[in-house]
């Protein structure tokens, strides 16, 4: 008598390997095919296809919330809004170096509860629930007495002489060491005294500019490998970068509702962006399999570390203690700085020029949109010299490489260089205290006063956790560039024509500068035949179209 088949072992798929079967069938995988490679049936490959959503979005949530938990069902228990608006209640502590006690956290879960349930709420933070939620959270730094600490010197110093021995022991070179941090940039601020032309007394109302985007800058120590920016500003999709080529926006962007990174907008960025650059980085340079070590601060927008590992293992992130982060993060080591001054000495020499065609620095910010910020905000970043990238890693690694054999852009000017010439545009604009303005201006949007990240109290924390996700209709509102204060002067497109003729002009001034090259005006000659092509298969086009409609 033969054996009855055995059956089949019952396998329970965790959200993550459930969100793999999805990525599987969108590259084209049968279901058949699917089942097998996951050891379970068609039946259960076709419900996880049919909660695709619901999945996905839950994992979104899992990561916003900091669970370190790889959950097996879409069930986050009776208290998650609670435990997310705590967890970002303690984030941003951490972030402003106020270290947390267990008696206080289960205070502010138990004040939390009752602003987000009412006080009728049963719920209570007992020793078991704060146990339960901070191995949920992978936290592990309570302490008997919270209080703020200032910048500290002793953490620094002991964390520098561990990394260094941990950069050994993993035979990491500079090539491999990655640092990036969050900024806010207001890409429309100008120097307050131009605000007025010669021919105003006073600036009748107008005010600082506050329009505001977040940066995501990221370099590797060695100056070779700078990660485009991410540029995150309110618009879900501006129209100023529709029409355009995505290759040709010289940053990434990404739109969030308050211009604010977020955890799941940087895990994104990690898995998505970092990861595929610095294995074509590696590549380039011959080293195979691609290794590399993110340093990271303590940001509430930064998930737990188990989140920011490549699919291989062998890119991964490594965070700096609290309280470090002025004294020893490279970025803020003049790195962002020197991005946002070379930003606003280009936002200077535009208002120069706009000011020459008449145009009043009132009128000129309303020609200032985030294509124009992108532009310029991306060529400040390709401006940095490696040098800086460098410089900013050594009192983590005094013994960096240095970059004189580093390939690179032309020179550029340095930071001394820009302040004289943003002085003589202050005083060709009517400055009475040019070089104070200049310093004020040059200095006055610091990563002390916009860091990039949110810090809410406790009601806005409550309200973030309570909304609805947004849906399409919920970011039509916001798909053009609805976040500015000030109206926007859409300049019209530039026709072939038009184009045409300014290249020429453009040629014909080339010719007469002695420091040009056969190259630059070659590449003008060729833009220019570009454009009389355009312009003649468009007249071709309109003469077919009146011909059929004769």
């Amino acid at each position: 008598m033969a054996a009855p088949p055995s059956k089949r072992k019952r396998i329970v798929l965790s959200i993550d390997e459930k969100l793999k079967v999805l990525d599987s069938l969108a590259d084209g995988a049968s279901l058949a095919a699917v089942a097998q490679k996951f050891g379970v049936g068609r039946s259960t490959v076709s419900d996880i296809k049919k909660q695709a959503t619901d999945l996905r979005a839950h994992k979104e949530q899992i990561v916003e919330m900091g669970m370190k938990r790889d959950s097996k069902v879409i069930r986050l228990g009776n208290f998650h809004e609670l435990e997310k608006a705590l967890y970002i209640w303690f984030c941003q502590k951490r972030s402003e170096g106020i270290q947390v006690s267990g008696p206080v956290l289960c205070e502010k879960a138990n004040s939390l509860a009752k602003v987000i349930y009412g006080d009728a709420t049963t719920f209570v933070a007992k020793d078991g629930w704060k146990w339960r939620f901070t191995q949920r959270h992978g936290i592990h730094c309570l302490v008997e007495h919270g209080e703020k600490q200032a910048a500290d010197r002793p953490a620094a110093d002991e964390f520098v002489t561990t990394f260094r021995q941990f950069v050994e022991d993993e035979n990491l070179t500079s090539e491999m060491l990655f640092n990036c941090d969050e900024t806010g940039l207001n890409f429309r601020l100008l120097p307050r005294k131009t605000l007025a032309t010669a021919a105003e007394k006073t600036v009748d109302g107008s005010k600082l500019s506050k329009e505001r985007v977040t940066l995501n800058v990221c370099s590797n120590a060695a100056g070779t490998c700078k990660i485009p920016l991410q540029m995150i500003g309110k618009s879900q999709r501006p129209r100023c970068f529709r029409n355009v080529q995505p290759d040709l926006i010289p940053v990434e962007y990404t739109g969030q509702k308050n211009a604010w990174m977020t955890t799941a907008i940087f895990v994104t960025w990690f898995h998505e962006t970092l990861v595929p650059r610095i294995r074509e980085h590696m590549t380039s340079i011959g080293v195979t399999p691609a290794r590399a070590c993110l340093l990271l601060d303590n940001c509430p927008a930064h998930p737990n570390a188990e989140e920011l590992v490549s699919d291989d293992g062998l890119i991964y992130a490594k965070y700096l203690p609290p309280n470090v982060t002025s004294l020893i993060q490279p970025m803020d080591q003049g790195v962002i700085q020197n991005i946002k001054t070379r930003y606003k000495h280009k936002l200077l020499r535009k208002l120069v020029i706009e000011d020459e065609a008449g145009v009043s620095p009132k009128d000129f910010i309303k020609t200032i949109d985030l294509r124009t910020a992108a532009d310029f905000v991306g060529e400040a970043w390709a401006d940095v010299p490696a040098r800086t990238l460098q410089r900013s890693w050594r009192k983590i690694i005094p013994d960096i490489e240095r970059a004189d054999d580093v390939p690179g852009p032309a020179p550029t000017p340095s930071l001394g260089e820009i302040q004289q010439e943003v002085e003589q545009i202050l005083t060709s604009m009517g400055s009475d205290e040019p070089e104070q303005e200049a310093a004020e201006y040059m200095y006055l949007d610091t990563e002390e006063a916009d860091p990039g990240y949110q810090l809410m109290t406790d009601e806005e924390i409550c309200q973030s956790v309570l909304q609805q996700p947004e849906t399409e209709a919920g970011n039509s509102a916001q798909d053009s560039e609805s976040e500015d204060e000030v109206e926007l002067v859409r300049q019209p497109a530039v026709s072939h024509s038009s184009a045409a003729e300014m290249l020429d002009k453009s040629i014909l001034w080339l010719e007469e500068q002695p420091e040009a090259t056969a190259t630059q005006l070659a590449v003008l000659r060729e833009l220019r035949a570009m454009a009389c092509k355009k312009r003649m298969s468009s007249l071709q086009q309109r003469t077919i179209t009146d011909f059929f409609h004769q």
